[in-house]
């Protein structure tokens, strides 16, 4: 049976979907090579395997997670010694403050040791979720909101104040998304947006550490990449073409940067992409 639990951390909505069945499934872990419109947590329990996700290999000694972004393609683990014991979930969220830090925190995956607390709430979930128990459901809503906020402390999530965004602080983060959207190929500066905030270039610099973790540069080339990621895998667009239409001098700038978050050339990321599609 499915279930979809809407937990609140720092003031924001996350959806996280899961079928108790897989609470039940502890020793299978039986899946092609694919990929997830949400984040998705496996936690390595007992045993040891091999996951690769994208260009990226794990070898996952437990108690260890690897934590995968959106949009990342991850095989089938391949077992290496004893029996897998795992856990594992998917999570969504609308954008916000904590979803932005997420994003700056795990680009595209991330993975990490889990200690003996960590182990014991897996456990306990497990255990929760196959019992008869009264307030069943509520119970398993705290634990799986303890184990969000685990996930993300582990991961190195920081928000600073998230849930507790005031009107004005709401409406100066719809501009400065806007002006992200706007002038991303055109780049924009920190003096402009500052101008356009009636802010100084200060208080704009905090602003963005403390709403979205990164600075204004970090976030042009994020919503660039984005771009380019879309305009690879749903256009024929020549490399140069899209280097150009996204605000690139050299294709050698946007080979670079396209590299640096992604992990392979534009290239590559577009034959990639096909080969998954026909294998599907």
């Amino acid at each position: 049976m499915k279930h979809l639990f809407e937990i609140s951390v720092c003031g924001e909505t996350i959806r996280l979907r899961t079928n108790e069945d897989l609470f039940r499934m502890k020793y299978v872990w039986d899946c092609d090579r694919h990929s997830h419109a949400d984040y998705e947590i496996h936690i390595l329990l007992r045993g040891s395997c091999v996951i690769n996700v994208g260009q990226t290999r794990y070898n996952l000694q437990s108690p260890q997670a690897v934590l995968i972004a959106p949009g990342q393609y991850h095989f089938l683990p391949q077992p290496l010694s004893g029996e897998l014991e795992r856990f594992s979930l998917c999570f969504s969220m609308k954008k916000g403050p904590l979803l932005s830090a997420l994003q700056a925190a795990v680009p595209a995956s991330i993975s990490f040791p889990v200690d003996r607390e960590f182990d014991a709430l897996c456990r306990n979930i497990f255990h929760e979720s196959s019992a008869s128990n009264p307030f069943r459901y509520d119970m398993l809503h705290t634990l799986l909101t303890t184990f969000l906020i685990r996930i993300f402390r582990s991961a190195g999530v920081s928000v600073i104040n998230a849930g507790f965004i005031h009107d004005r602080d709401e409406d100066l983060l719809n501009k400065i998304d806007t002006y992200i959207e706007r002038y991303a190929t055109r780049h924009g500066t920190m003096e402009d947006l500052a101008a356009q905030l009636k802010i100084s270039r200060r208080q704009l610099s905090r602003i963005l550490q403390r709403h979205y973790g990164m600075g204004l540069r970090e976030l042009l080339i994020r919503s660039r990449m984005d771009s380019a990621q879309w305009l690879l895998k749903n256009t024929q667009k020549p490399v140069i073409q899209i280097a150009g239409e996204l605000g690139y001098d050299s294709e050698s700038a946007f080979y670079q940067q396209f590299r640096a978050r992604f992990g392979m050339s534009p290239v590559q990321y577009r034959k990639s992409h096909i080969q998954s599609e026909t294998t599907k």
